[in-house]
């Protein structure tokens, strides 16, 4: 098993290898694989149950992978829409009225953009850095296409709907899941079929399951962090 086919993430300890790479040369690879990495890394230690990272760098690209069907969030977008305007004003090119026609470009993008997935804006944002080549700023004066969409954070609550005032993360649940000792604890709490439920696949575990059982598990395994 390897991500990227470069990268071995076989057992534990090439995992952690692995993620300590990616998390000091993510900026090294294009945006589409920075989103891939992500989501390997996550998948792989679902699959190893191995604790991932919360500090890695590319867990910031995790919720464009994640929630990449969810709607984008018009709000959040704009500013980087701004950003890019500046770019294109910055590169002179206006002689034949480009500019503004780039300009009109992202304002009709965001004008639509909440009626769009993650993704699609985030492929509509790719084609238009490339093809105008303001790419070439991206990680210095504007995010990219990725970035510009999706935090790590935003957009992940929806899968925690059922759970009121969760803080944990999707990083932290994962974690959660992967600590057998904690399992064994919450079990004398919490029926064991929910518990192993929670700890084969957490997220299926709590969108299907009770938001009161869910509490009582999440509760009794914060308890022993």
């Amino acid at each position: 098993m390897k991500i990227l086919d470069n990268y071995p993430v076989e057992n534990a300890a090439q995992i952690k290898k692995a993620s300590s790479y990616f998390d000091e040369h993510i900026l090294k690879f294009k945006p589409y694989d920075r989103v891939k990495i992500s989501k390997s890394m996550h998948e792989v230690c679902t699959l190893k149950k191995v604790p991932m990272d919360k500090s890695a760098s590319y867990n910031a690209y995790f919720n464009s992978w994640f929630n990449k069907e969810a709607m984008c969030d018009i709000n959040y977008l704009k500013p980087h829409i701004e950003e890019r305007k500046v770019v294109i004003g910055e590169m002179e090119i206006d002689s034949n009225g480009e500019e503004k026609l780039a300009s009109d470009v992202l304002d009709k993008i965001l004008s639509f953009s909440d009626k769009l997935s993650i993704s699609k804006v985030a492929e509509l944002l790719n084609d238009f850095d490339m093809q105008t080549g303001i790419a070439t700023s991206w990680d210095d004066k504007i995010r990219d296409p990725f970035l510009s969409v999706s935090s790590n954070r935003d957009g992940m609550k929806n899968i925690f709907d059922k759970v009121a005032n969760l803080k944990l993360d999707i990083i932290d649940i994962h974690n959660l899941s992967c600590n057998q000792e904690l399992i064994k604890k919450a079990k004398t709490v919490v029926d064991s079929e929910i518990c192993d439920s929670f700890a084969k696949n957490p997220y299926t575990c709590i969108q299907k399951e009770s938001s009161a059982v869910i509490k009582v598990l999440i509760g009794e395994l914060e308890k022993t962090v």
